[in-house]
Order: structure tokens, then sequence, then C-alpha cells
């Protein structure tokens, strides 16, 4: 006989169980041991129960009514006093049933079992839930935020906090993660991404261990983030390869992947790489096989080597097939190319060296949904094979591409992406043809042999990365490329080894990111680039680069350009967050008002005689290398952290007035000129004057931290 006190888990439901043979046992016993769990209830045991209890009886009827074998039993003790008790406590242990299965979920089991955990998880990890009181000021500003965030809705929410250093961004952040993490299936709260994130390479990737992927709704706070390359990394956004190549098949891919994380269909690892597991990923393979399980040929999508091998080498492909994917085995390219001609609805083809994936990491980049083709051609002569690409492709991505021009008979009317890195091509076109692609999106080109681009044969294109092969014989790089009067749709531009000595933009009012290296001698930008947030230059013979007006720049890199000497730049980059100027010829340099810039590097400036910045209240990051310099004030950098100088051998006074922050002050070589050092205020504790043998004037007031002090 077993109490009806006694619970236990059976089928995954929470039963109480009653015992049939109790007639021995209820006449010991009292009925008031019963607690009643209503809300009613005056019981003692009842008011001791906080939250709700969901019970389910097993024949709660045959309880509540006393009939059937509970009946029986009763009939037996009709005239002993505490049968009338006993008949009432247990019609009101009856009467508690509180979420019955089959009202609820459906009657089916596993969901009422989790709503079951649901409440109750809710119920009791929001007990300790509430504002510190010693947080002054912060109960309406936490609340705004709550109110923004939906946490009830199964949508992606992303809010950022800005503000100036010590204003409480991160205690207002840590008491909303405080509030609402109960909420969340997965939950955490990385501190300190910049310092981790610039202090080695493994940085960023040291944070993404700490990100949940555990499917479900996820809550991910990140603690001072000072860069787009942070956020991306670790919020998990994703490969443009991936997103190029799905949106090029038709999909919505940058709001259809993140959907799918959510529901926990994908993953994406440290590297960003997409993955699925091998359940899904063969429950897809299945839905494919299921129509004809025994004929390959008319599957949609192809994913087995030998099963490939075997339809191209017996001619047997036909127009089911949309997306293929092979590794090179050795089959003959003509034989390749015939089975190809009958595949005429085919619309994602990627043809790779197998030796270049042999990382199994990098073909996660390729989403599993598209499993296609894949396939290296090496050292083919163009004159012996019948080149046939079918004009459905949108996606097209062929590794070592080793002919001179894509077939003549292919129209490219549906390409939306080409994609040929290390490849043989000389001009898209056998005999300089001109084709106009307007559905291309997307292209990426590079190789030794490439000798013209045409861009006005490509109104929409929105990527273009030309990069040149430097390896081999013949090694060389782009001759002729034309840029039209206006490129309205780029958003992404990357030159590498262009032989082009005058590059023209022309209007480019949506770019955002360009990149240029090598061989560069004249640039034009447009008077305006409204959308443009990184800007690069490397190793070109630039001699003056004028920005224009680029209101919404976060990040210019100019390095090892050694003939530059002029940089125009507006008088307030509000956007500039960091600033990389590196192996330059410049004489002067004035950075005005820019409040939100956080890094600041000139090392390699040798010529640099004088500098000047504005007032820049996030600047907390500081590398000079400058011969020639004579004077620094930092003063308008009052939240200095980290002062590098190295090679300041001309350095005669350095100021730093009002740097609460400052902590750590790194000179590298010996400043021999040094006459004045002015600190006050700074965190720094140790300081190193053996540096600076000539000193006549130092200054350290309200240093407070200070401890050591080399002489």
């Amino acid at each position: 006989m077993q109490s009806i006190s006694d619970a236990y888990l059976f089928n995954n439901r929470l039963n109480i169980a009653m015992g049939k043979c109790y007639t021995a046992w209820w006449k010991q016993q009292d009925p008031s041991s019963i607690p009643s769990m209503t809300s009613s209830s005056t019981s003692p045991v009842a008011k001791s129960f906080k939250y709700d209890v969901f019970l389910s009886f097993r024949g709660e009827d045959t309880l509540r009514n006393q009939i059937g074998a509970v009946g029986d039993a009763f009939a037996k003790h009709e005239n002993e006093e505490a049968a009338g008790k006993w008949r009432k406590a247990l019609k009101e242990a009856a009467d508690v049933a509180g979420w019955e299965l089959k009202n609820t979920a459906d009657g089916h089991e596993a969901k009422f079992i989790r709503q079951i955990v649901e409440k109750l998880s809710l119920e009791l990890r929001a007990i300790n839930v509430r504002i510190d009181k010693n947080l002054v000021g912060m109960e309406t500003r936490i609340n705004d935020i709550i109110s923004s965030l939906g946490t009830a809705s199964d949508d992606a929410h992303m809010i950022g906090i800005w503000g100036i250093g010590g204003g409480g961004k991160t205690t207002l952040a840590r008491a909303i993660f405080n509030i609402i993490s109960f909420q969340f299936e997965g939950k955490s709260f990385i501190e300190n991404v910049r310092e981790v994130s610039k202090a080695s390479l493994s940085g960023l990737n040291s944070l993404k261990s700490q990100i949940p992927l555990n499917g479900g709704k996820v809550l991910l706070v990140l603690d001072d983030v000072d860069h787009l390359d942070q956020l991306e990394a670790l919020a998990g956004w994703l490969k443009n390869s991936a997103i190029e190549a799905l949106e090029s098949c038709g999909f919505y891919a940058r709001i259809g992947l993140r959907v799918l994380e959510q529901k926990s269909l994908i993953t994406i690892d440290g590297d960003e790489c997409l993955g699925m597991h091998d359940h899904l990923k063969e429950m897809g393979r299945n839905i494919v096989r299921r129509s004809h399980p025994n004929m390959p040929n008319k599957h949609s999508r192809l994913w087995d080597g030998k099963e490939i091998e075997d339809i191209l080498a017996n001619d047997m492909g036909n127009e089911a097939t949309r997306c293929i994917k092979f590794y090179y085995r050795g089959l003959d390219p003509q034989i390749t190319m015939k089975g190809l001609r009958k595949m005429k609805e085919l619309r994602f083809l990627d043809v790779t060296d197998n030796k270049f994936y042999s990382n199994p990491k990098i073909n996660k980049l390729i989403p599993n949904c598209l499993n296609g083709l894949e396939v290296v051609w090496r050292n083919w002569k163009s004159n012996k094979v019948s080149l046939y690409i079918p004009d459905a492709l949108r996606y097209l991505r062929w590794y070592n591409y080793p002919f001179r021009s894509l077939p003549k008979s292919f129209q490219a009317n549906n390409l939306a992406a080409l994609e040929m890195a290390e490849s043989g091509i000389v001009q898209l076109w056998k005999g300089g043809e001109k084709k106009v692609l307007n559905k291309l999106r997307f292209l990426l080109l590079s190789g030794p042999k490439l000798r013209s681009l045409d861009l006005g044969l490509t109104p929409n294109l929105e990527t273009l990365t030309l990069v040149k092969h430097v390896h081999g014989p013949g090694a060389g790089g782009l001759v002729e490329l034309h840029m039209p009067g206006e490129c309205l749709k780029l958003r992404f531009l990357e030159l590498d080894h262009v032989k082009s000595r005058m590059f023209d933009l022309g209007l480019t009012p949506n770019l955002e990111k360009l990149y240029l290296r090598r061989d560069l001698v004249e640039l034009h930008m447009p008077d305006t680039c409204p959308n443009l947030i990184s800007l690069h230059f490397s190793f070109s013979n630039l001699r003056t680069l004028d920005i224009g007006r680029t209101p919404n720049l976060e990040d210019l890199y100019v390095s090892g350009c050694f003939d530059l000497k002029e940089l125009h730049m507006v008088d307030k980059c509000l956007k500039l967050r960091s600033l990389y100027l590196v192996g330059l010829k410049l004489r002067t340099l004035d950075i005005g008002s820019s409040p939100n810039l956080k890094s600041l590097d000139l090392h390699g400036c040798n010529d640099l005689e004088e500098f000047h910045i504005a007032e820049s209240p996030m600047l907390t990051f500081i590398k000079i290398e400058c011969l020639k310099l004579r004077t620094l004030d930092l003063s308008l950098v009052p939240n200095l952290n980290k002062l590098f100088l190295s090679e300041c051998k001309d350095l005669v006074e350095l100021h730093l007035p009002d740097c609460y922050d400052l902590e750590e002050l790194h000179m590298v070589d010996q400043c021999q000129k040094l006459l004045s050092l002015t600190i006050s205020h700074s965190k720094l504790r140790t300081l190193d004057l053996r540096l600076t043998p000539n000193l006549e004037k130092l200054d350290l007031r309200k240093c407070y931290n200070l401890i050591i002090l080399l002489v």
C-alpha cells in the first residue's frame, strides 16, 4: 500500500498513486494528512505551498464519487466513525487536479510536461528577481529597455547601449541581464570584448566559446564592443559566401538562416561555418530520395560522388537536377560536359579542387541544403573539351577554372553569383564579346591571366573582388578595368594588384567597403560617399588622398603607401572609430572632431613633425612611432588608457594632463631629447624615467596610484 502523499514519475507524467488495498491503512491515519492544495484551502500544509502544483490523478472519478473498488472498500466500513471524514478528504484530493492531460496540450504528454516545467521554472526563477535599490535612477532606464526587447516574441532582437566611459552602461546591462535571464534557455554575459579581442589573434575565438548555441531562446550580452567585426563574430552573423549562395538561388538568406539557427536546425561554430546535425541532414536527403529511391539521376540534389560519376559517365543527366556538388575523381572532362548538357534546369554549380577543400570546416561554408557538385579539372586544353554551362544557372563557383573564357553558348541571363578563384580566365567571353549580365550581383575573379573587365555590363553588381594570382609563370594583373559613370548598387569593392595607375570610382552612393591594394597612383573619389563605413589602402603609390565627405566612415586604414604626403579628411569625423596610418610620408596631421574614435595608430610615420587632435572623449588607445615629432599634446583625450611611444627620438614635450584612465605608458626607446613631461590624475602604477635621461621638468600631480618611479 502506498501513501497518497507518495508521488512518482510514470511515463513522463506526474502522478499521485492511490492504492486500492488501503483498508488496513486508513483506519490508522488521520484524513487531514491529505493536504488540500486548492487556493481556498486553509490547511497549514496548503499554506506552505507558495506555487501552483499540477497533479494528474489516475482514476479521479473513482475517488471523487467513491465508486468501484473504492466504493466497495467504504461499504465494508460504512458504520465506522472515520469513514465520513475519509470520504470528504478523498473527494477534496480528487478535486485538486490542476492541469489534466486530457484537457491540456491536446493530450500530448511531452508537450504537457514541457508546459509544467516551463511554468514552474518561471515561478521559481522569478523569486529573486528585483531591481537593486542601490541603483539610483536606474529603474526607469531598466524598464524602458526591457519593454523594447520584446522577450515574449520568438523574433531576434538587438539593442545597443552607447555612452561615455564610466556612465553606467555595464551596470545597466548587468541589471537587465539579472532581471530577464530566467526567461531564456541559454544565456551569457561576455565582458571585456574590446580588451580580449585585441590582446591576441585568438581572443575572439576564446570569447566565442562562452556563447550558448544549444537551441531555444538565447540571451547574449556583449560588454565593451568597439568594432563591428567583434559584433559580427560574436553575435553569429554569417559568412558572405553562404549568404551569396542562398540569395543567388532565390532565398532570403539573412532572415532565413537566423530563423533556422534559432530553431536549432543549423549551428554556427567558432569559425562561423554552417553546420547541421547528421540526423537532420539525413532527413533532408531522404526527402530528396523518396520519390525515386533507386534512381539518383532523377533527384533534385546530388551529393554522392559515386552516383554523380555514374550519372555523368552514362549520360543519364536530366532536367530534374537543380543543385550538384562534386569532388574531382579523375572523370574524363568530355564525359562530364556531355552529362551537364542534359541538366538544363541546373541552378547551382560549385566546382572546387579537392585539395583546396582538405579542411572539412571550410566546406561547411556552403550550406547543406545546397549540396552540389565540386570538381576541378586541372591542365586541360580548351580545344579538347566542348564546354557547356546551363543557362538556368544562378550560382557558379569554379575554383581553378582552366579555360580562357566562359562558354560562348552560355547566356548567363539568370546568373546572380560568379566566383572563379585561381582561374585561367583572360576575359569573360572569347573575342571580347559583350553580354549584359542584368542579374549578376556577386563577382569574384582571381588569376594570372585576367586582362579586362567592363563593369558597364553588370548594372546590378553589389560586390566585386578582383585579386591577382601572385604565383607561377605569367603572373600578372588586370590591365583594363572599365568603371561606368555610376554603379548605383555597388556595396563592396576589393581590388588587389590591379595594374591601373588611375582609378575613378564614379557615382557609387551605396558603397560601404572599399579595399585597394598595390600599384595605384591616382584615385578619384566622389565628393560624397554617404554609406562608406570602411576604407582600406595598402602598398599603393598614391601621393595625395582626399576621402571627401564620408559621414558614416568608421574605419580608415592606410598602410605602406610610402609616397603619401597629403591626407585630406573632413573637419568632423563623427562616426570614425579606428584610424590606422602606417608607413606614410605625412609631415602634418590634423584630426578634427572625432567623438567616437577609440583607436589611433601612427607608427612608421617617420616624417611627421606636427600632430594635432581635437577633442576625442572615446579615444583609449594610441600608438605613435614618429622620428621627427617634437611635441605631443593629448590634453583633449581625457579617457586615454594606453599610450605606446617608440622611435620618438626628437620628442621634446609630452603633455598628458587630466588623463584619469591612463594605466599604461610604454616608451620602447630612449627619448633623449625629452625635456618636459606632464602627467596628472592618472592611474599609472609604474613610471620608468630611465629612458628620459635629459628630462628637466616633471609634473605628476594627483597620480595617487603611482607606486614605482624608476630613475
